[in-house]
């Protein structure tokens, strides 16, 4: 402990207006109307905290710096009594006067009847051995691993010509790396770990609109038309980096730029099912990963101090997403599936679209039925196609 408690001057009243809430899941940028909400709550409530605008606050942290962190033998003698796992995160001498100080007002804000409040933007957190928001890391990394596990059972069961594939790789790669920089933000949150969460996080909400438009759009049938949609796309994100990092890191227009992707992605999505749902019975994977995503936001919309110091509204955010993958990929498994059996057989029957084409393909576990009924196992390579022996 760094700082000495005493007596300190009574609160004065702090300004109400909380600073915006900074979150970073990748999935809460993406999709639906309670998006648009939520941002709309966010951009409006810029300012500063009530808990550190309080004067029991400011003044623990003034004597903490003076007495601690002042000249360079004060600030040796604090790198040597530093925990090494505080200091393999970087934890410096000021923070750690912040985080002191922070309990110290919250202990005086409640003896005198006061409510837990935010502290530069945030709920007051326990560390665990250094990590800002334990829950919320373990819920991330949990998110990251569901997206690997079923991208590899994506790639034991479709084949690499399936179309799409690529780009299905593609969401697959920027959603785990999504989902690694909410880990690193969440265990550690400073400007560099913040933007990195942020780029990263608007990366897959933009190419998830992209590979909706790839997917709406068909395979391409030249590289010309493949670069008219992948442009706009990519100039568009190399212009929305650069005026955060090198302009200005406006959270207003990051959040109005994800909620306009994630409203157009998830309008897009429900609608395409909506209009495939008789022919491909499994759309319906599709659509409730869409209406959970929708209604897991209402936790934002929620949100409360965290249970204990350790569970918040965002952390059950992060917790409620983990299993979505599951569903995400057994559809694109099955799309993928339905797409490469209508291109094999329209190119063996020189190009009609007779046979496998126009039978429904109702899930991946009864896709070899549908390949029975249009004469026989269909092969790449010499192999077999689109097993899905041992999937689950």
């Amino acid at each position: 402990m760094l700082i000495r408690w005493g007596v300190l001057p009574p609160l004065t009243a702090s300004k109400f207006p909380e600073a915006m809430r900074r979150s970073s899941s990748p999935w809460l940028r993406s999709f639906g109307f309670a998006v648009l909400i939520v941002a709309s709550c966010l951009i409006a409530e810029v300012g500063a905290s009530p808990g550190d605008q309080g004067a029991a606050y400011q003044s623990c942290v003034q004597r903490c710096l003076t007495g601690n962190c002042s000249t360079s033998e004060l600030l040796t003698l604090f790198s040597a009594q530093r925990p090494w796992y505080l200091g393999a995160l970087r934890w410096d001498c000021a923070e750690e006067c912040r985080y002191d100080c922070m309990w110290h007002a919250l202990q005086f804000l409640r003896k005198r009847g006061r409510p837990v409040t935010q502290f530069h933007g945030k709920w007051p957190f326990l560390r665990f051995y250094g990590i800002q928001e334990p829950a919320s890391v373990a819920f991330s990394i949990l998110n990251g691993f569901c997206h690997l596990w079923m991208w590899r059972k994506f790639r034991r069961l479709v084949p690499r010509s399936a179309p799409h594939y690529l780009i299905w790789k593609g969401q697959a790669v920027l959603s785990i790396n999504a989902w690694f920089w909410s880990t690193v933000f969440h265990a550690r949150d400073t400007p560099v770990t913040e933007k990195l969460d942020y780029f990263c996080a608007f990366s897959l909400v933009l190419y998830s609109l992209y590979s909706l438009f790839m997917r709406v759009l068909g395979t391409p049938h030249s590289v010309l038309a493949s670069l008219s949609v992948t442009m706009p796309f990519v100039a568009f994100f190399a212009y929305h980096i650069h005026y955060l990092a090198f302009v200005h890191f406006d959270y207003g227009y990051n959040m109005l730029a994800n909620v306009t992707a994630g409203l157009l992605n998830s309008l897009g999505w429900l609608a395409w099912c909506w209009w495939h749902r008789r022919r491909r019975p499994y759309v319906w994977r599709c659509a409730l990963v869409v209406a959970a995503l929708n209604l897991l936001l209402l936790l934002e919309l929620g949100d409360f101090p965290p249970w204990h110091f350790l569970l918040d509204a965002h952390a059950l955010w992060h917790l409620g997403t983990a299993p979505l993958p599951l569903l995400w990929y057994r559809f694109l498994i099955d799309d993928s599936l339905y797409e490469l059996h209508k291109s094999s057989k329209a190119a063996k029957d020189g190009g009609t679209t007779n046979g496998a084409s126009s039978l429904p393909c109702p899930s991946c576990e009864s896709h070899d039925l549908l390949l029975s009924k249009v004469g026989g196992q269909l092969t790449q390579n010499g192999n077999s196609i689109g097993d899905c022996s041992g999937y689950t």
